[in-house]
């Protein structure tokens, strides 16, 4: 039983000093806000019309993003998080945040115009 304790208290160490380990932030809000910006520009790339990719705007619009998450310092992370999960301390919320979108990389549900009703 000891044994048990122990290695859970170990994994749930482990999942918390990973994400700011592995992406190189100061803590998991910004982890999750780099992963996440990392995801968004992917997808966008992906979404391009192929004689699009060499616009300036698009250029732009990915640059202004990337230079908002990096000064951001986890703050926008933490704001939708304080929104959508209140009762949650944000730094817990971004460390969910951060291993969901690690296990199911799919932004899609995000993207969907919310319906009239």
């Amino acid at each position: 039983m000891r044994t048990l304790f122990l290695l859970i208290i170990l994994v749930l160490a482990g999942a918390w000093f990973y994400p700011p380990y592995a992406e190189g932030t100061d803590n998991a809000c910004a982890a999750l806000e780099k992963k996440m910006s990392a995801m968004a520009q992917a997808e966008a790339q992906r979404v391009v019309p192929a004689g699009r990719t060499g616009d300036p705007r698009i250029a732009a619009m990915l640059d202004v993003m990337k230079a908002t998450v990096a000064n951001a310092q986890g703050a926008i992370a933490q704001a939708y998080i304080r929104e959508k999960f209140p009762q949650l301390p944000p730094s817990v919320g971004c460390v969910a945040g951060y291993w969901k979108f690690t296990f199911d990389p799919d932004l899609s549900q995000y993207f969907k115009p919310k319906r009239a009703g």
